[in-house]
């Protein structure tokens, strides 16, 4: 090996100007939940079970779980027997500075 190998294996000024590789992740079960719900439509809990593999218990458990995080669900039931929607209608964190709901 030559001196100038021994830099760059070293951390030199080549080893340096490396950049890490970016390690994309797969969306979250949550995020996918989230990119279900703000359509105008919404989706029902058998859509988002068949699009996310939960079972029922587990959607609801979801859809607890954005309300406790801040987001406004709104749950639409478009008539005898069809299945009750959820869509997101806002989000805490899209909310206005000074618009909190604890009256304080």
């Amino acid at each position: 090996m030559t001196q100038g190998e021994q830099t760059r294996l070293d951390g030199g000024p080549n080893a340096s100007s490396a950049q890490p590789a970016q390690i994309s992740r797969p969306a979250t079960k949550r995020t996918q939940l989230i990119t279900l719900l703000p359509t105008k439509a919404g989706a029902d809990i058998a859509t988002i079970g068949d699009r996310l593999g939960w079972q029922p218990h587990t959607v609801r458990a979801g859809l607890s779980g954005l309300r406790k995080a801040g987001h406004h669900l709104e749950k639409v039931i478009p008539g005898p027997g069809k299945a009750t929607r959820y869509r997101i209608i806002a989000s805490q964190a899209a909310a206005p500075a000074g618009s909190d709901s604890h009256g304080g």
